[in-house]
């Protein structure tokens, strides 16, 4: 395996993992208020779904950046993750059908939820498999 493109790919792994990292964060702090023309008030079970499913969102970025050292070895955490998060982005075109165009933020998470992971993986599960075959040529 190329260890450049394997770096590559936990370099960008590791940059856009920030990306819930920080929405979790912020999500927890903040709360619905923080979602761009959600202005409103909204029911306490609400307020706390969105802050209990952003510490979930939190606690994403840590569980990658645990597997990229070693992530030509241990596939299925990130493939487990990702599964989750595209998932998700399918959960948010079904609401976007149902109740109309969400805000720019919420059309771009899905974006990366269903275009962005799934390239990731895509290219993860290659990596994995040049590495896999590397191995089985050298014994």
């Amino acid at each position: 395996m190329r260890d450049n493109e394997l770096a590559a790919m936990q370099a960008v792994t590791a940059v856009l993992t920030a990306v819930p990292l920080i929405g979790g964060l912020a999500g927890i702090v903040g709360g619905p208020a923080l979602v761009a023309g959600d202005r409103g008030p909204v029911a306490a079970s609400t307020d706390s779904e969105f802050r209990f499913l952003s510490a979930v969102w939190l606690s994403v970025a840590p569980l990658i950046w645990s597997t990229l050292p070693t992530a030509q070895y241990r596939p299925a955490v990130l493939r487990i993750v990702g599964a989750g998060i595209v998932l998700g982005g399918l959960g948010r075109v079904r609401s976007w059908r149902r109740l109309g165009r969400p805000q720019p933020m919420m059309a771009g998470a899905a974006g990366l939820e269903l275009v962005g992971v799934p390239g990731l993986l895509i290219w993860h599960t290659r990596l994995v498999r040049q590495h896999q075959h590397d191995v089985s040529n050298r014994g």
